[in-house]
């Protein structure tokens, strides 16, 4: 029998793996390739199943349905080229998020050692000042407590959090200074907080990739088992075969992993 995976139709070659001896192309980790506009042709596609591509996945962070429909079909399209070892598909969800809001100048510079109050007060939210940082976190002032750190910006920004103000305003304390720009991004890693486990964005993905037959669900942000039981039941019926892939990229869900 042909041992080159690439020569041979799926069927074949599932068919003359043996249990007891490792297949010549058997290795113990598994290759997810993170398709972009350069790599999404049929023709990559099949120099990536090449490579030892195992997994597609599809970032829905960006791009719209149309753009990951045809990632999708360019990725079975590539065994009519060449069949060969089958590969999954996986969804990545965008999964919640916090962010900043915007300034009118397009941008504000935080000095290190200054008073900054993070607000969800809604003038501030297209005026963001170095002293006013508009979050769009309704909850912010619940769950912050004194002590705890803010990171903006993928952390370019630390901000420790000194006392609660309001129901809408919270006084921080900047570690250094840092140019911010319109609608960055906010982590609360030591805070356990109250966004809803799917916006309305995931919903509509989970959906599109169940019409696509996707293999994986690629969730972010889960921070208890409850977030994975409402992606279960977005899935539905039509969806049951899909595995969810958690990731756990917070504190929160680091101690609801058990």
């Amino acid at each position: 029998m042909n041992s080159d995976p690439f020569q041979i139709d799926q069927l074949s070659w599932t068919a003359g793996l043996d249990t007891f001896r490792a297949s010549d192309n058997y290795r113990k980790t598994s290759i997810v390739c993170t398709i972009g506009p350069n790599t999404m042709s049929r023709e990559m596609m099949v120099k990536l199943r090449k490579a030892g591509m195992n997994i597609v996945r599809m970032n829905f962070s960006h791009g719209d349905h149309e753009y990951h429909g045809k990632v999708v079909q360019n990725a079975r399209d590539s065994f009519k080229d060449h069949p060969g070892r089958a590969v999954g598909i996986a969804l990545d969800t965008k999964g919640p998020e916090i962010r900043t809001g915007f300034s009118e100048s397009g941008s504000v510079t935080v000095q290190g050692g200054s008073e900054v109050i993070l607000t969800n007060e809604d003038k501030y939210k297209n005026a963001m000042d170095p002293g006013h940082v508009y979050i769009d976190y309704q909850d912010l002032a619940l769950s912050l407590r004194p002590g705890r750190l803010v990171y903006i910006d993928d952390g370019n920004l630390t901000l420790e959090v000194v006392e609660k103000l309001d129901s809408k305003n919270v006084k921080t304390k900047a570690r250094n200074t840092h140019t911010l720009t319109n609608r960055k991004n906010v982590n609360l890693p030591d805070t356990d907080v109250t966004l809803p486990a799917l916006s309305e964005k995931d919903i509509a993905d989970l959906k599109f990739g169940v019409e696509q037959g996707v293999d994986f669900i690629f969730a972010s942000f889960i921070r208890n088992a409850e977030n994975v039981r409402a992606i279960r039941k977005q899935l539905g019926e039509k969806g049951k075969h899909i595995q969810i892939i958690v990731k756990i990229e917070n504190a929160q869900g680091v101690k609801n992993f058990d």
